[in-house]
């Protein structure tokens, strides 16, 4: 957990050497501050006193929470004899539970039915290449070749060299290069930087990785320079190799496109087809977020942040 009751019974986060007290069970509390994950709570003598916050907490998670402030984050609802803790319950009361790893049927289950008031928020960071919006589909492979990667003849040591777009904001492409052992050139007489890769097999093709990354970036392209903020798009859609999960919720399903849009999935059938609606964080956050003005993190300078990675 992010947040922990201090001895006075404030709420606050976790800091180096920091202990606090559990708001739920009033277990002692101790502050895990790595540099690797983000900065928690955990229960000193036992397991985490709610089962379903076993998912460990992301950046992503923390910017989702950061755009509804700290009074709104983190919310232990009790109930039914039972007490959980909200990722975020809006002024309305509305729960937005923001998912990012795997979970099971009987555990959405188990949740809509406490929350009753409830959306889900899914991070699609894993399968973002996957989720194919009908009005906006393309040929990726055209365009990858046409644009951004020159192959070499057979013969010759290099396979490809890759020209990284400018406008990859997100910073897809170049981890998806990196985690497939392309290293970093320059081109003398374009001046210009690529990631080459060396020869392996004769027939050689570019890492399924490095293409998926392309196809993200492509759809972040085409739906910044398309869409009017103030709107909503209708579209059919083909989620490829679809969690079959989420078939099974009954609350309304969100999904996070991690570039200013989310896609509100209207009809989600097994085999991966549906129908839904494209709309800004902006429209999302206008309908579910109240008092903007008055939050510690406005949702401007999250967007910023995002734009200089």
């Amino acid at each position: 957990m992010q947040f922990a009751n201090s001895v006075v019974g404030k709420k606050i986060r976790a800091f180096s050497n920091g202990r606090a007290i559990c708001p739920t069970c009033s277990s002692s509390l101790i502050a895990k501050c790595g540099e690797l994950n983000i900065w928690h709570w955990a229960h000193e003598s036992r397991d985490d006193c709610d089962s379903w916050n076993y998912e460990p907490k992301t950046e992503w998670h923390t910017k989702w929470q950061k755009l509804f402030g700290e009074d709104h984050t983190e919310v232990f609802i009790k109930q039914f004899g039972e007490c959980h803790r909200a990722d975020i319950v809006t002024k309305s009361g509305l729960v937005i539970e923001i998912q990012n790893s795997a979970i099971s049927p009987s555990e959405i289950y188990s949740r809509e039915e406490f929350y009753e008031k409830m959306i889900w928020v899914i991070n699609s960071k894993e399968f973002k290449h996957q989720f194919i919006i009908k009005n906006y589909a393309f040929d990726v492979l055209k365009e990858v070749w046409f644009k951004w990667v020159n192959q070499y003849d057979p013969g010759q040591e290099l396979a490809f060299a890759v020209t990284v777009p400018i406008d990859d904001h997100l910073n897809q492409i170049i981890p998806a290069l990196k985690a497939n052992k392309f290293q970093k050139g320059f081109d003398q007489v374009q001046k210009k930087e690529f990631w080459y890769i060396k020869r392996y097999t004769h027939d050689q093709g570019v890492p399924k990785e490095v293409i998926n990354a392309f196809s993200s970036y492509l759809l972040d392209i085409k739906l910044s320079t398309t869409l009017d903020d103030r709107l909503s798009y209708r579209s059919n859609f083909k989620w490829q190799h679809l969690r079959k999960i989420w078939t099974t919720a009954r609350m309304p399903l969100f999904i996070d496109l991690n570039n200013g849009y989310l896609f509100y999935i209207k009809t989600l059938h097994e085999n991966g087809n549906g129908f839904g609606k494209i709309i800004s964080r902006q429209k999302f956050l206008k309908k579910y977020r109240d008092n903007l003005s008055n939050l510690k993190c406005p949702m401007d300078s999250l967007i910023n942040e995002e734009s200089r990675r």
